[in-house]
């Protein structure tokens, strides 16, 4: 599936944190997209590289302009000609400078816990009955509840999840209640599992937790999960948590 322009500037906007509550919506949506991901990954790796470099790029060039001026003070006695030169010179070493910085500044702004949530989620995945191309679609409503879960048409998700009193079946419904933007309702279900460690979810449930709580402007209750996580390098969720500072 090829993007559209509307994808790229959906993308640009995250990237800025100027998404307003339909897009962040449509930005979850759009995450079970391929070629969106690769798309959002790879802008979001070449930020990161920048944001790492970024410093010392700064640095060089406050050096550059520095030596720029001190040379340009010690020749005060030059003809005319060739300090107009030399002042057009300056005049694009300082564009260049103010670009960098503005770029520099641009990408290290402090990310609120909502746009936090819409960086770091993306539903989990379907393993209690998976969809299958080869098979007609299922007729028992514990199967559909998750197949339809899995083709992100999460409002009939919830419909028929809220049906299945299961651990499964809670879990689910959490996630669903999530991709939907209702975090005030995943997060009783989440903490019911999060106190069953034999749960198969348990896991999960933590990651997803911190995630609920970070899209409920929760960050203290967020970030005591993440350090619970960020202590087991076995933990499935280990490198997620970990891209959380």
């Amino acid at each position: 599936m090829s993007l559209k322009e509307t994808d790229f500037h959906l993308i640009d906007k995250y990237l800025q944190s100027q998404l307003d509550a339909k897009e962040e919506k449509l930005f979850v949506e759009k995450q079970n997209d391929p070629d969106f991901r690769k798309e959002l990954d790879l802008r979001k790796n070449s930020l990161s590289v920048f944001k790492k470099n970024g410093r010392q790029e700064l640095k060089k060039k406050l050096q550059y302009l520095e030596k720029e001026i001190q040379g340009e003070s010690a020749v005060d006695e030059q003809p005319t000609k060739v300090r107009k030169i030399r002042s057009r010179a300056w005049i694009g070493v300082a564009a260049a400078l103010l670009l960098l910085m503005g770029m520099f500044w641009w990408n290290t702004q402090p990310v609120n816990s909502n746009q936090l949530f819409t960086q770091h989620f993306q539903p989990y995945p379907n393993i209690i009955a998976p969809l299958v191309k080869s098979q007609t679609p299922s007729t028992s409503e514990y199967e559909l509840a998750f197949q339809t879960y899995e083709q992100g048409n999460y409002e009939n998700a919830i419909s028929l999840l809220e049906k299945i009193n299961t651990e499964e079946g809670k879990f689910y419904l959490a996630v669903s209640y999530l991709a939907n933007g209702n975090s005030k309702k995943a997060i009783p279900l989440l903490s019911e599992l999060n106190k069953a460690s034999s749960s198969r979810f348990y896991q999960a449930s933590q990651w997803y937790l911190a995630l609920a709580y970070l899209k409920n402007n929760q960050t203290d209750k967020a970030a005591d999960i993440l350090d619970l996580i960020k202590e087991k390098p076995k933990h499935n969720f280990y490198k997620q948590a970990m891209e959380i500072d």
